[in-house]
């Protein structure tokens, strides 16, 4: 038996339900395409596909321990100012981490520093200053009843 080339085309006898076949028919007609371009064009996007899912499960995992790294250097010195503080950085790097969001993880990291550099200036026995949340403006009733002519 001689060896095969990766690029030598081989004949292949495929056994599929006849529902299956007739699908691949139908969408082989849509494209103006054989059956066979059609099977062989979805198994190689199948293959890209999977490719795709390991880089970006690779890239997650990645993300995901730089904002562990950034949450351990960063949380010694929060936990230590402001146990509340803290919470809140967690629980925004955790949702950061599950949607392997960089944008977010590096806004956060803004928002720590400037909560450490704030923290810094205040005295200890001093509160920080938190902004007030505002509250959206509301119409006023109109009066009901009979209105003057």
């Amino acid at each position: 038996m001689t060896k095969r080339k990766k690029t030598d085309i081989v004949p292949l006898m495929l056994r599929l339900r006849e529902s299956l076949r007739k699908q691949l028919q139908d969408a082989a007609r849509v494209k103006d395409v054989s059956l066979n371009s059609e099977i062989v064009e979805r198994l190689e996007e199948s293959f890209t596909r999977a490719s795709i899912q390991d880089e970006f499960d690779k890239y997650r995992v990645s993300i995901q321990s730089e904002l562990r790294k950034l949450s351990d250097r960063l949380g010694g010195e929060i936990r230590r100012r402001d146990p509340l503080l803290m919470q809140m950085a967690e629980q925004w790097l955790n949702l950061a981490a599950q949607q392997a969001d960089k944008e977010k993880a590096a806004s956060m990291s803004r928002l720590l520093r400037m909560a450490m550099e704030q923290s810094s200036q205040t005295r200890p026995d001093q509160e920080p200053e938190l902004p007030m949340p505002q509250e959206p403006e509301l119409p006023m009733p109109r009066p009901r009843g009979r209105q003057a002519k």
